[in-house]
């Protein structure tokens, strides 16, 4: 759940570049050639030009994204029967668009398209409903989540192919492969048991001492999730143009 705003940038990130090559967005963004030698930062500069414009999502007046800011989440439910249950929901994040492309590699003989993105800051509210058996203490309750989490780190692989329609040359992705890396991170609860303040603390020290434990539960389902996502979303936008618009060669 940490994570999502990263991934979500890092996916309007790769399709502003998959689009920007059949024009769209040439008044906006730098277009990158598929023989310029130093083809990984033309990417990067070509998306960090456009980082202003993706906290709104309106990249031009006829054509938009699903914004960052704020980012607004799947309902999430992980249900391993009475002795761990977690359900959120209602959940936003907040500085989702102040990431940094920190490595991009792209192979174009195998159409692989690998990046690496951190983010400095986010905050995520949402609502929760518990009940988790841990190695210390039962937990419950139903109320706010808060999660303020710093230096977070998400890499996304894409795979694409190339096929023939109608006598034209074109592209279509055909798996992603998403992995988050975890950051420092503090989660506050509400009201957990029932609200007993000496219980609440007790709780959400509980909660922060053992968030592998979450991790290791919830980071499948979102990978799954946005991985199925971006795929949906990126064969969309290149669904019109053949490889030679989005990759040119000159």
């Amino acid at each position: 759940m940490k994570f999502q705003s990263c991934l979500r940038s890092s996916i309007i990130f790769l399709i502003v570049f998959i689009s920007s090559s059949n024009g769209k967005f040439s008044p906006y963004i730098k277009i990158c050639s598929r023989n310029d030698p130093n083809i990984e930062q033309c990417i990067v500069d070509s998306v960090m030009k456009l980082q202003p414009l993706l906290r709104s999502g309106k990249l031009i007046e006829d054509y938009q994204v699903p914004s960052i800011e704020p980012f607004i989440y799947d309902d999430l439910v992980i249900d391993h029967g009475p002795g761990f249950r977690i359900e959120l929901k209602d959940l936003k994040s907040w500085n989702g668009s102040n990431f940094e492309i920190v490595n991009a590699k792209v192979n174009l003989e195998k159409l692989t398209f690998d990046f690496t993105v951190t983010m400095p800051n986010v905050k995520m509210v949402g609502k929760y409903k518990m009940s988790a058996k841990l190695p210390l203490l039962e937990l419950s309750g139903n109320g706010e989540m808060t999660n303020l989490l710093k230096n977070s780190r998400m890499r996304i692989k894409l795979y694409a192919t190339q096929f023939n329609e109608d006598g034209k040359n074109r592209i279509k992705f055909t798996k992603a492969n998403v992995r988050f890396f975890k950051g420092e991170s503090q989660i506050t609860l509400t009201n957990l048991f029932n609200g007993d303040p000496t219980l609440s603390m007790i709780g959400n020290q509980v909660v922060n001492d053992n968030q592998d434990i979450f991790t290791k539960e919830v980071m499948p389902a979102l990978e799954a999730q946005f991985s199925k996502s971006f795929m949906e979303v990126a064969n969309k936008i290149v669904a019109n143009s053949t490889y030679d618009e989005i990759l040119p060669d000159s």
